[in-house]
Order: structure tokens, then sequence, then C-alpha cells
């Protein structure tokens, strides 16, 4: 049995209707955003929003008309809000497991956790 795999690409697409930017991830994953996210895009004329692709090296979308560049964590925290997306990124190595970080932190709940500060 052979199997075909098709080979995804991320891309970007501009509606100049609905006045939005629909991007698709290589892993399938899709979001959109409106122009007015991003002043430099908004003030830009329709050609010039249309002519969006992904960066040549995937980190981003890529305005050449606008020598513009928007790498993905920027434009995440446009998205989410700055203040939200500072508070994740930052959380986000607290959050990393490993077998080896599990095992002493399982032991210490064992002897009831962390000792409280006596100060």
């Amino acid at each position: 049995m052979t199997s075909t795999r098709r080979q995804r690409r991320a891309r970007v697409s501009y509606d100049a209707r609905k006045e939005r930017f629909e991007v698709t991830l290589v892993n399938g994953a899709a979001f959109s955003f409106p122009v007015a996210l991003v002043p430099t895009v908004r003030d830009a004329t329709p050609a010039e929003r249309a002519d969006v692709r992904i960066s040549t090296r995937g980190e981003g979308l890529r305005w050449d008309a606008l020598d513009l560049d928007i790498l993905w964590p920027y434009l995440a925290g446009m998205l989410l809000g700055h203040a939200a997306w500072r508070r994740s990124a930052a959380a986000a190595p607290g959050r990393v497991w490993s077998p080896a970080r599990a095992r002493p932190s399982r032991e210490s709940g064992k002897k009831g956790g962390r000792p409280r500060k006596t100060e």
C-alpha cells in the first residue's frame, strides 16, 4: 500500500470585501485578522494590501510594496493584546515539565510541598 503525502504550505491572502487577511499555517491551523489591526497596512492601497506573502524563512508576513515585515510573535501580541501575550509568554517556561523535573516535584508533594516562608 502506498500513500501520497501532500505537502502543506503556509499561505496568506487578502479579502478586500471583508478587509481581512486570512492565514493558513503549515499545520492546518487558520486565523484571520482585520486590516485595521496594522496601521501601516490600514493606510495602504488595496493593491499594496493584497501584495502580502509569508516571509522567505516563514517567520511572519511580508508586504514588499510597503517594505513591512510582521513576525509571528508580534502578530500574536496584536491579536491577543500585548499584556495578555506577555503574561502567557512569561509563564510558559514555568509550565515546561520533563520526567526529570516531575520526580522531585512529586517527592516534595509527598512531604507536604514547598516549605512556607517564615518571614
